[in-house]
């Protein structure tokens, strides 16, 4: 339970109240979606909010070491996460208007090829920098709901490696 408590929370640090409780929605959508694939309901998850961001100045620059000047959206991607005991990390999303249910499992690799053209690319490119970098070896289930346009340029691409 506890879904109220999420929407206080993000008003707490600083969300008004009508779009903390639209953020909740999304939350309870992702929760749901990975009791949907098979999760019990008290193993514990983590819950993270991710705004998506527009670029006043120094777009492209930032993941190249240099400097941007930015300002976070209120929308964005509500993640919640579930650790798992393997090497296995599995993500499910919701794609356009028509909710398009997706999903794809990746295992963890210094050596993970990402499937270029394809949405996965980006969480498998984060997979492999976290496993080159910090040799990772636990994955996590990820359900990801997300309310901003796809091709928006509020950064949908960056907030998911992030």
């Amino acid at each position: 339970g506890g879904g109220g408590g999420v929407a206080q929370r993000l008003r707490a640090e600083g969300m008004a109240a009508g779009v903390a409780e639209e953020k909740q929605a999304m939350f309870a959508h992702a929760a749901a979606r990975l009791l949907e694939e098979g999760h019990a309901g008290e193993q514990s998850a983590k819950a993270f909010w991710v705004p998506g961001r527009v670029e006043i100045a120094g777009k492209h620059t930032d993941y190249c070491g240099g400097r941007s000047l930015l300002a976070a959206t209120s929308k964005g991607f509500a993640v919640v996460s579930v650790d798992r005991d393997d090497d296995v990390c599995r993500i499910f999303t919701t794609f356009g208007r028509l909710r398009e249910k997706s999903s794809v499992s990746l295992h963890i690799s210094k050596d993970l090829e990402p499937r270029q053209g394809h949405w996965s690319a980006y969480p498998a490119t984060a997979i492999r920098r976290l496993a080159r970098n910090f040799d990772i070896q636990h994955g996590v289930d990820i359900a990801l709901e997300c309310d901003l346009e796809e091709s928006s340029g509020m950064s949908t691409s960056s907030a998911v490696i992030c």
